[in-house]
């Protein structure tokens, strides 16, 4: 296969990129913000906000598809000795009109990895600190997500959606 589009200026130092189900977009995550990315005509359209570290892409329940973009990311502690803590940000933006400047709403916990179901409406975070996968629910659309549990998993770590599947995965905590 041949490579598709043009070299692209973007936004700060790239971190992550996504697939926008469904079109030929991807959603890009970076020190500066998110972009969105048409592959077909080069156009880029960028919201500014500081430090997005992971990014996901899935439908709303009006249809509009949404990036979502983790910011304060919070990894499991790999020392034993230490304790697991920090606050995540979430910062949503529609796909086909984001807005030039986003706004981080406080997940309420330490979030290490989103994931978004592409196929319907449905988006996922891992919290290292609790040991749990949660499904991310509330007004995510407009600020005010909230944490609902979903599993028990230690360390949780990272998380994708597919099939109508969650797949997350974890670590067992060493012991001294």
């Amino acid at each position: 296969d041949a490579a598709v589009g043009m070299p692209r200026a973007l936004a700060g130092t790239p971190r992550v990129a996504a697939y926008v189900p469904g079109t030929r977009k991807v959603a890009v995550a970076s020190d500066q913000g998110i972009s969105i990315v048409d592959i077909d005509t080069g156009n880029v359209q960028s919201t500014a906000i500081a430090g997005v570290g992971r990014i996901t892409v899935g439908p709303a329940s009006d249809g509009r598809m949404l990036a979502h973009g983790l910011i304060d990311r919070v990894a499991p502690e790999v020392n034993p000795l230490l304790e697991c803590t920090g606050t995540s940000k979430l910062v949503t933006v529609d796909v086909d009109a984001p807005p030039a400047t986003g706004t981080a709403n406080p997940l309420g916990a330490a979030v290490s990895d989103l994931a978004a179901a592409p196929e319907n409406v449905g988006l996922f975070a891992t919290l290292p600190c609790t040991g749990k996968v949660a499904r991310v629910t509330g007004d995510i659309d407009s600020g005010a997500p909230a944490l609902e549990d979903f599993a028990t998993l230690p360390r949780a770590s990272v998380l994708a959606v597919a099939g109508g599947r969650v797949i997350a995965a974890g670590t067992e905590a060493s012991k001294p």
